[in-house]
């Protein structure tokens, strides 16, 4: 399964997906344009796991018996396709992160980008787990590598509380609350042009914002009592 290097992620976009199409990494201004709740059920969707596709289907309590492919893949995609409402929110995901036109093919049962690039039950795993990595969700096949401690610490009380307020709502690393806490505190960003960053983007600038703050706290403390002082913390990789 393909996953983006971290110097994709970090990028402004688009990528060339082989036999797909061009991936948009959407700015903040067009989650805003959408509406975070549209937003977050598109998240929602493709973080459904293959029991949870089944179960809104009403397919779950056959879950074990239903067949599987001859690629031993679960047809997640179609069966949530064969409900309308499914099909139309499948198109308004794949229309918002390619940047082509998106159809659905019933008889094929595959949704074509650009009358080219097809979506099926083959790749589908692979795209929504692309899908997720650009906003910053981390899967089970997705999982970041981390260097140092204070990183790691920063990183896992960020996925928590993103956890968190996923169900609760807004919260303090929602992205309303990020964008408003950067355009504060940061050197170079504010209300004008924070907008366009991407969501990676955002959530990247904002743990190495956190770790700078802890650094600073740091430095005046060893400015002040001597000790020691994580000199290259600030960049390594988190």
């Amino acid at each position: 399964m393909r996953k983006l290097n971290y110097f994709e992620l970090i990028g402004p976009g688009p990528v060339c997906l082989e036999g797909i199409g061009n991936l948009r990494f959407p700015t903040i201004e067009d989650i805003y344009r959408i509406g975070q709740n549209k937003y977050r059920i598109y998240l929602s969707v493709l973080s459904l796991t293959s029991k949870e596709a089944f179960d809104m289907v009403n397919l779950g309590s056959i879950y074990e018996q239903i067949k599987r492919n001859e690629n031993n893949r679960l047809e997640v995609l179609s069966y949530m396709s064969s409900l309308r409402i499914y099909e139309q929110i499948f198109t308004e995901i794949f229309s918002f992160y390619f940047a082509d036109e998106v159809t659905y093919d019933k008889k094929t049962q595959t949704y074509l980008i650009g009358g080219k690039g097809r979506i099926n039950d083959e790749n589908y795993e692979e795209i929504a787990g692309i899908i997720l990595q650009i906003n910053h969700i981390k899967t089970k096949s997705a999982k970041q590598t981390l260097s140092g401690q204070k990183a790691k610490e920063i990183s896992e009380k960020i996925e928590k509380a993103k956890k968190k307020n996923k169900d609760k709502g807004e919260g303090e690393w929602s992205i309303p609350n990020i964008v408003s806490s950067l355009a504060v505190h940061h050197n170079s960003l504010n209300m004008l042009n924070i907008w366009q960053m991407t969501v990676y983007q955002l959530y990247d600038t904002f743990e190495r914002q956190y770790i700078k703050q802890q650094l600073d706290i740091m430095g005046l403390h060893y400015a002040a009592w001597g000790g020691e002082y994580p000199f290259d913390e600030w960049c390594k990789s988190i």
